[in-house]
């Protein structure tokens, strides 16, 4: 067998592996958690008529909100507040399962911050004014595998925000 197939095939192999996976967008930043069925195969089963559930409700709560809290969102998104919307157990397969914590994020203008920080309020955008952030907890105890989206761009080229564009 030539090289060249079995290159193309290893490269087939690996991008099945690197785009098979239930995804979960973190909005706001470039953070898209990957939930993959070998993560999933990794953790322990569930049996919820008959085992103890490996990890709490409190616990995926905490650990999400760990994590939620800190992020530092961008664009429009900075503008919502946030809230815990709930958690919700997800079948994966026959015996595997884990939790999706979701966030709920409600545009304030007033969150609209100053140079110096302060909260100076007055803004308006015609995007959604609720949106949700769903971060997923697997049983044992960690948070699924983030991937950011955002590819690193050629030395040639810059990204234009509306910073650098009034310039």
């Amino acid at each position: 067998m030539p090289i060249r197939y079995v290159l193309i095939i290893l490269l087939g192999i690996v991008l099945h592996n690197e785009v098979s996976c239930e995804e979960y967008l973190v909005r706001g930043t470039n953070d898209i958690f990957c939930v993959t069925d070998d993560a999933i195969e990794a953790t322990p089963e569930w049996n919820p008529e008959t085992d103890s559930i490996p990890v709490s409700p409190a616990s995926a709560i905490k650990l999400a909100s760990d994590y939620h809290n800190k992020k530092v969102f961008e664009g429009f998104i900075q503008y919502h507040a946030w809230t815990l919307a709930g958690a919700t157990l997800v079948k994966h397969g026959d015996t595997n399962w884990y939790w999706v914590v979701q966030f709920r994020g409600v545009f304030n203008p007033l969150n609209k911050r100053g140079n110096d920080g302060s909260l100076i309020g007055g803004y308006s955008y015609a995007g959604d004014k609720i949106i949700y952030n769903r971060v997923p907890v697997l049983f044992d105890g960690k948070l699924a595998t983030i991937r950011r989206d955002k590819p690193t761009l050629p030395v040639a080229m810059h990204e234009v925000t509306a910073e650098s564009a009034s310039k």
